[in-house]
């Protein structure tokens, strides 16, 4: 589905990537982690098309880039992140379903006369997310939780073959959060979802149904495999500059600072 093969990203002489081999099968789910910096954004933007290599090969769809047009290829993959929270902050009036339809027509509120194919998938994807009782409701009145969930109806109610989650939880309290990693824990087990990539450095963020991570550290990726075999008390130790031990808890791993470690 998504292929990397030697790929390099140069801009005004800074190497942003280097040596970017990933590959990416259909109905896998993968964690995407490193530090701010670490390339993260980069090679999202490499992915949608938004930049192009300074060198290797990248494919989408089996289709290497460049050779299919790039809106063509934007319409198989939905995007979450926190900017697009911040983009609807004055849509405040709209309602949950509204929002969701504009993800048809990629607006930011919704201008265009909707059909029942559209208003159908629209429902059945507020309903996969829990929050179809919540349709008729204004954004202001729902909690950051149900916000979050929404959005993600959003991009899905399209059926994308990709979803990306670009660290999503930013702003959010301990209830959203824990109300997020459910939405997309169960986006993922959903029999005809999406491949979802979810970018983070909360390891505590990354749902039981997400099994692959991938690092990146200084515009490489260093690590790269199943999940229980990438974060690893000494892996996570260095990625993140500090003695830390991983717990596993509920198939979630969880970080705690090694104090003798740090002695």
């Amino acid at each position: 589905m998504i292929s990397f093969q030697d790929v390099e990203v140069k801009q005004q002489g800074n190497i942003l990537l280097q040596d970017i081999n990933w590959h990416v099968d259909a109905k896998e789910h993968w964690a995407l982690i490193g530090m701010n910096g670490a390339g993260k954004t980069t090679l999202l933007k490499l992915l949608n098309g938004y930049m192009w290599p300074t060198k290797g090969e990248i494919a989408v769809f089996q289709q290497p880039l460049g050779t299919v047009p790039v809106q063509v290829m934007r319409q198989r993959i939905g995007w979450v992140s926190d900017d697009l929270t911040a983009r609807f902050q004055n849509k405040q009036n709209e309602t949950a379903l509204a929002i969701v339809l504009s993800g048809f027509f990629g607006s930011v509120g919704l201008f265009e006369q909707t059909d029942d194919y559209q208003l159908a998938q629209a429902e059945k994807a507020l309903d996969d997310l829990k929050v179809l009782h919540k349709a008729d409701e204004p954004l202001y009145r729902l909690s950051q939780g149900e916000k979050q969930r929404v959005l993600i109806a959003r991009a899905r109610c399209f059926s994308p073959d990709i979803l990306i989650f670009d660290e999503p939880m930013t702003g959010m309290d301990v209830r959203g959060r824990e109300d997020m990693v459910a939405a997309v824990d169960a986006l993922a087990r959903v029999e005809d979802g999406p491949t979802i990539i979810y970018v983070t450095h909360h390891i505590e963020e990354i749902a039981p149904s997400i099994n692959k991570t991938a690092v990146l550290q200084n515009g490489n990726i260093t690590h790269c495999g199943g999940k229980e075999h990438v974060l690893t008390s000494p892996i996570l130790s260095e990625v993140f500059d500090v003695s830390v031990n991983v717990h596993w808890a509920a198939q979630r791993p969880w970080l705690i600072r090694d104090e003798e470690g740090m002695q």
